[in-house]
């Protein structure tokens, strides 16, 4: 599930599903494998998408296409003449799971950016880069890309790999440890220590701090989580400290859900990225 969760949260809406047909063959060196074929009833295809396939609630794979889900589709339908492709692989995985009775859904997005340059504002696609925050994130089984944290994000605070010091002892009272070895100013650990009672708060307000003392003035909820896992290590997403409960926008400053506490003001410019700012001193007294 959160791997659906993941996606959802980039945008990605469910357009369809593959299921087993006897219309189309296999290229030749995967004649052994029943014919499969993509069922879209009511999408609209495009340019520059992002897709990812789901078995069950497991994301195996994340691509993204420049020439339409239908053209590009046709690939995993029939397989690749060249073994080695991806694409067999993928094609392999989706039919051995449809063969189980297994529903193998098909989700997409079509993601754009706005860049700000010296003769105005632009619209530009932003398939790629969102595609290799879902695989740096996600690790889909199917993707062998090595897609490193110093993703291209169109702004120089998110140019940077970001390299954040993690070392503690976490047995105890990991909440209070965490505030005491990273929050230096009193005011905002004394707010931290007494309001920032739930996982939700606490968790996202050290990740966002410690996203920003390494220079990432922007960050999305997929940076708290990595952030998060280095902090927590076996006991993240364990019982008490699960990634579920995490939902990083409630922290926001307009959200419905902050506890009176927000401590994250939105990026206008990019849908998803965050900024740390702190609790509000004068609500929280």
């Amino acid at each position: 599930m959160r791997d659906l969760l993941t996606i959802r949260e980039y945008g990605l809406e469910k357009i369809g599903s593959w299921v087993l047909s006897t219309r189309y063959t296999s290229t030749q060196h995967l004649k052994h494998l029943p014919g499969i074929d993509f069922l879209l009833p009511h999408f609209h295809d495009d340019n520059n998408l992002v897709y990812a396939f789901a078995i069950g609630d497991d994301v195996i794979y994340v691509g993204e296409t420049t020439k339409g889900i239908t053209e590009r589709f046709k690939s995993y339908r029939s397989g690749n003449p060249n073994v080695r492709d991806t694409d067999n692989r993928v094609k392999e995985k989706i039919t051995e799971a449809l063969q189980a009775g297994i529903e193998v859904t098909i989700w997409v997005s079509q993601p754009k950016a706005i860049i700000e340059l010296p003769n105005g504002k632009h619209e530009i696609p932003a398939s790629k880069p969102v595609e290799e925050m879902l695989i740096s994130c996600i690790k889909p089984t199917l993707n062998k890309k090595d897609i490193g944290q110093s993703i291209k994000q169109g702004n120089s605070d998110r140019d940077n790999k970001v390299v954040i010091e993690t070392s503690i002892n976490i047995d105890g009272d990991i909440k209070t440890l965490l505030g005491e070895k990273y929050i230096t100013d009193d005011l905002q650990k004394e707010i931290y220590m007494r309001r920032a009672t739930q996982f939700r708060a606490w968790a996202n307000y050290i990740a966002a701090l410690l996203l920003t003392k390494s220079g990432k003035q922007f960050f999305n909820a997929s940076d708290v989580k990595n952030v998060l896992r280095e902090l927590l290590k076996d006991r993240y997403d364990k019982p008490g400290y699960k990634e579920s409960s995490l939902c990083t926008a409630d922290m926001e400053e307009h959200s419905n859900y902050n506890m009176n506490i927000p401590f994250l003001r939105r990026d206008p410019r990019n849908r998803g990225y965050y900024e740390f700012i702190g609790f509000p001193v004068e609500r929280a007294q």
